[in-house]
């Protein structure tokens, strides 16, 4: 073009305008006008064989006005329309990437800790709250909200369970004896806790409330959020260590909860026992309503044979576990007795217990058993974690991915978090 006259240079620029515009707006321009905007195309094109700069210029012009023309019944939407339009849009694109790529996922009980924080409950007394204000800071940077629960009548807890809200938030609810409930922004675990250590403080407690009467008071603390990569097991697996989620489908012992069945007198009343204490008539386990998805920490992969010694040391294929991370699990010294160990607790029975004993080992599926391959998950807090040693294997086919980065909450009253997951 470099030797070509101006309006020539002119002339092919709008031929080509025209053609970037029909593309751009082929959605909005009627059929039969995009044929009229070729038409004139063509005229440019063979006006330029004349050499007559005048009428290049003509029928340039005539394009540009046709071009203008057919967009002349269009009307742009209102601010309204365009801003909800971008709404569903950023929607379509979050869904998208939660669904492919990355999650969060919020950490429901204490199991993994002092790795990650579940819903804690901390027992203090109202008088002792601190002001309405720093109560609304501490929403944000804790995660935490504060708690009352009262006594709606004569009446006993007959149960606490998980239910989930937007499939996201954990809430608790508590049902009475009376068949009236409560829902709290907690656990079902974290409330339990809560209530216990207030009732410990009251010796004549026998499980029994009147109307009105207090029966805890305290806060709770929101579970870690994290962000889970749900891409990188498209192309890796699990390894040995690394601290991992997957969805609970096939493994039937997790969605049950433990609920205690209580003796009642003559009269319809709790039986209570000489220790004072209401007289349990049977242990069993009930239908859960709660989260779907586990996390815990890998300690075996397709193949391998697991064991606990009478020591607490894990084995894998006969020697002590070594990999880095599941070194670091066995060395935390959290509130709990030292390495990896079986359960002794009565409710033991309603579960399968696989690895309930020094002489008991877990053959995990391998690979060739492709998405009923085998892995094994233990909770860093091995005394409340319910895991692989209660309730057997994780599938191949449970897998969502390994957890990358814990976001929020940004402060912790015992283990802040923020940032990368070991």
């Amino acid at each position: 073009m470099l030797w070509k006259s101006k309006w020539k240079k002119d002339a092919l620029r709008t031929i080509k305008g025209a053609n970037k515009f029909i593309s751009y707006k082929k959605d909005l321009i009627d059929p039969a006008d995009i044929e009229n905007i070729r038409a004139c195309q063509k005229n440019v094109k063979d006006s330029l064989k004349s050499n007559d700069a005048k009428e290049v210029k003509k029928k340039c012009n005539l394009l540009e006005q046709e071009c203008k023309k057919s967009l002349s019944t269009y009307v742009r939407p209102n601010s309204i329309a365009e801003n909800t339009e971008v709404f569903f849009v950023a929607i379509v694109v979050a869904l998208g990437v939660q669904t492919y790529l990355l999650k969060p996922f919020r950490i429901p009980t204490g199991s993994m800790q002092p790795t990650l924080n579940g819903i804690n409950g901390h027992v203090l007394e109202k008088e002792k709250w601190p002001s309405f204000p720093q109560r609304l800071l501490q929403i944000g940077t804790h995660g935490r909200t504060y708690v009352n629960i009262v006594a709606p009548s004569d009446c006993s807890i007959a149960n606490i369970q998980d239910t989930q809200v937007a499939k996201f938030f954990t809430r608790a609810i508590i049902t009475f004896s009376d068949g009236s409930t409560q829902s709290f922004s907690a656990s079902a675990n974290s409330l339990s806790d809560i209530i216990a250590t207030y009732q410990q403080r009251n010796p004549e407690y026998t499980g029994l409330y009147t109307a009105g009467e207090t029966i805890t008071q305290g806060f709770v603390d929101s579970g870690d959020l994290v962000l889970v990569d749900k891409f990188s097991y498209h192309f890796k697996k699990p390894t040995r260590g690394e601290t991992f989620v997957f969805d609970t489908r096939g493994i039937d012992e997790v969605h049950k909860t433990i609920e205690y069945v209580y003796e009642k007198d003559k009269d319809g009343n709790l039986a209570i026992g000489p220790d004072g204490k209401p007289i349990t008539k049977d242990i069993r386990l009930t239908d859960q309503v709660g989260g779907a998805h586990y996390i815990k920490r890998c300690v075996g992969v397709p193949g391998d044979t697991i064991s606990i010694t009478s020591e607490g040391k894990l084995m894998i294929n006969g020697e002590v576990a070594t990999d880095k991370g599941l070194a670091y699990a066995q060395d935390l010294d959290y509130k709990r007795a030292e390495g990896f160990t079986g359960y002794t607790l009565v409710e033991d029975r309603l579960y399968s217990n696989p690895l309930s004993t020094p002489s008991d080992s877990m053959q995990l599926n391998g690979a060739e058993h492709q998405l009923k391959a085998e892995y094994a998950a233990f909770g860093d807090h091995t005394n409340v974690s319910l895991d692989s040693r209660y309730w057997g294997t994780v599938k191949q086919y449970n897998l969502v991915g390994p957890a990358l980065i814990s976001l929020w909450p940004f402060t912790h009253e015992v283990d802040p978090h923020w940032g990368l997951i070991k």
